[in-house]
Formats: C-alpha cells, structure tokens, sequence
C-alpha cells in the first residue's frame, strides 16, 4: 500500500452508479475492510442507504438525501449520464460542503467500466480531501492523485471494482478454501 494511504483516518467510497453496479461493491468493499480495520469508511450513494446497508455491512452507507441534498436520481448516474459534470452542477456545491465538513482524508470512486470518476474526483478535490482514487484511461491532471488503469478486456463490475481497490494495494478477501472471491478473467465478447 502507498505510504499516503497507510495514514487514511476517514474513507469515502463514492458510487453513483444504477443499483445493480452499487451491489457488485461487496467483494471489494470486504477487501477495503480488511485492509482498513479500524478506519471509518462512509459509502455515499443515491439510493436509499437501508436497502443497501443489508448488503453492505462492512460500512456505513449514506445517501445524497441524509446529506441534505436533493437530487434526481435518474440524472445523478453516472452510467446512465454521460456528462457527469452537467448531473452534478446544481448540487455540486452542498456536496462539496458536506463532503468537506465530514473531514475525509480519501476518497474511492467507483464507475463502472467506461464511465469517468472526474467530476466526482473535483469535487472531492475541491471539498479538501487530499487522496482520490479512481480507474480511467484518461489523462485527468491532479484531480485524481492515484489512478487504476483499467482492463482493456470488458470484465464483470464486480472485478472492474477489486481491480481499482489492488492499485492501493488492497488484495481481494481470501475465502476459508484459500481462494479468492473472485477470479479477474475477462467476460467472453458478445457475439454479432
């Protein structure tokens, strides 16, 4: 693990994505646990943070509105959206608020395969929090301070979010056989 991230005393995990993607969180959420024990780790989402927490109990789980911000869910996804930037402008600034005020040291964002972590990583950049993972073949400047180049081959979400967990150097949670949770093999191509 880079030595910045050994000092991580509060984490914000981001996923704006459709609820399905947010599901697939749970293998690499464990990891982040097992690799964090004692660090408190927030998962900001748009979905109703209840139904998730059940599937997610390694964390907390909060949503836009527990925050005080208002939004319309189906223009705050990121893989139905996108220009991330155009779905953020009217809220950007109350979530960099309530980002700022929760004092977190990194942040993770998590999109799904093709999709850009940059208008969230601005706006955690903006809200003060000095480390923000996110996996994108793009050039982004600083926005993000640690970048995951993703797989070329197209791989289930599930994978796509272990494989941005493992460039801090976060392993996937090794089940009682030895084995992994999850085999990082590519998907077979959809046929024409």
């Amino acid at each position: 693990m880079p030595d910045r991230w050994q000092t991580v005393d509060r984490l914000l995990l981001l996923c704006f994505e459709n609820w399905e993607a947010v599901l697939e969180l749970q293998t690499a959420v464990r990891s982040l646990r097992q690799g964090f024990p004692a660090t408190p780790m927030i998962l900001l989402t748009t979905h109703e943070s209840h139904v998730i927490q059940n599937h997610l109990p390694w964390l907390e789980v909060n949503s836009l509105q527990q925050w005080g911000i208002a939004h319309e869910p189906d223009r705050l996804s990121s893989s139905e959206n996108t220009n991330q930037s155009c779905a953020f402008a009217p809220h950007s600034e109350a979530l960099i608020t309530a980002m700022r005020v929760r004092q977190f040291s990194a942040a993770i964002i998590f999109t799904t395969q093709g999709q850009s972590p940059f208008a969230l990583a601005y706006l955690c950049y903006l809200a003060g929090i000095p480390l923000r993972l996110g996996q994108s073949q793009e050039f982004g400047g600083g926005v993000l301070s640690h970048t995951a180049q993703p797989s070329i081959d197209s791989i289930s979400t599930a994978n796509y979010y272990v494989q941005l967990v493992k460039a801090i150097g976060i392993q996937p949670v090794v089940q009682a056989d030895g084995s992994s949770h999850l085999i990082l093999q590519p998907e077979p191509s959809p046929s024409l």
